[in-house]
């Protein structure tokens, strides 16, 4: 039966002898449930998977401050102490491990719950054992870009960077607006240049240009995000290592872009560094002088100091100094 014809015979049998309102009211939940029934606790363990999610997080949270209180212990002499905390994380890691495993077994179906098995599996070091859950989510939920990033991801890192290139893709042809994505696959193009140059046919001028649009895409997604803007900036350095093949006009207008966000002073300092170089290069000594004389870190500076020497020389020696 269509769903229109479902609630065409509701309103039969309730006819004119009911409320109009109690009448709204249940077609508008019966229609709420007839098109999120994947969403619905009844019978399908929302509740116990909520539950779930809500213990990994708080495990995820303990994962990454274990490293650095383990390593406090140890450091103190409190290997005691030390071994108790790993056995305790350890023991509920499996007890943890245990209860999602028995969760998928009594919903075999569940695509998020494949997929955030897979997520914690991938924390606890189970890289392998994570793809096969992403991948037997895909297989029933082929539509969620974020487990393709995940599969793409696990590719991308064990040798098969041209299907985790097209997973990349297929993730940004689902949902364009995650910067993520696009850094990704930016990285993809750039490292893997063979690959995306067999999966497209392009040159290797195309695969190089590729590359910076998926960097500078994510920057402009995310324009505070500091690692994609220098991500995208440093870019064109390896573009033009052997040959000039694009104006390095762009790469300073993408350090002028870095310096205009908002950063500590370490930032501040690498990126005028950057700075003297490209002013240095597109013939503006006077610039690159200014953005050398306002770095604050002495090891910048003498980075900055080599690279004006080697445009100018070193500076003259005054024989009246000591």
């Amino acid at each position: 039966m269509s769903l229109r014809g479902f609630f065409q015979g509701v309103r039969q049998q309730l006819n004119d002898s009911v409320s109009p309102l109690p009448v709204a009211l249940t077609l508008f939940v019966l229609a709420l449930v007839w098109v999120n029934r994947d969403l619905i606790p009844f019978g399908t363990g929302e509740f116990d998977y909520q539950n779930l999610v809500k213990e990994q997080q708080s495990l995820s949270t303990r994962l990454d401050s274990f490293r650095f209180e383990y390593t406090a212990l140890l450091k103190a002499k409190k290997n005691d102490d030390a071994a108790a905390l790993l056995s305790q994380l350890e023991t509920d890691i499996e007890a943890f491990e245990s209860r999602f495993r028995s969760f998928l077994g009594f919903h075999p179906g569940h695509a998020r719950g494949m997929t955030s098995f897979g997520d914690f599996l991938e924390d606890i070091g189970k890289a392998d054992e994570a793809s096969t859950w992403w991948s037997k989510a895909a297989a029933i939920s082929a539509n969620d870009p974020n487990l393709l990033n995940n599969l793409a991801n696990y590719y991308g890192h064990n040798g098969q960077a041209a299907r985790a290139i097209r997973l990349y893709e297929e993730a940004i042809r689902l949902n364009p607006t995650e910067a993520v994505y696009h850094f990704n696959l930016g990285n993809m193009y750039y490292l893997f240049r063979k690959e995306a140059q067999q999966n497209h046919g392009w040159d290797l001028d195309q695969t190089f240009r590729e590359a910076l649009e998926q960097f500078r895409i994510a920057r402009d997604l995310e324009p505070n995000n500091f690692e994609y803007a220098t991500a995208y900036a440093e870019t064109f350095y390896g573009v033009n290592f052997l040959q000039q093949r694009i104006g390095w006009d762009e790469a300073l207008k993408a350090w002028q872009y870095c310096l205009n966000m908002k950063l500590d002073s370490g930032q501040k300092d690498y990126v005028k560094v950057h700075l003297v170089r490209l002013n240095l290069y597109t013939g503006n000594p006077m610039e690159a002088a200014r953005s050398a004389s306002e770095i604050q870190s002495q090891e910048l500076r003498r980075v900055a100091r080599y690279l004006l020497n080697r445009m100018f020389g070193p500076p003259l020696k005054s024989p009246y100094s000591a």
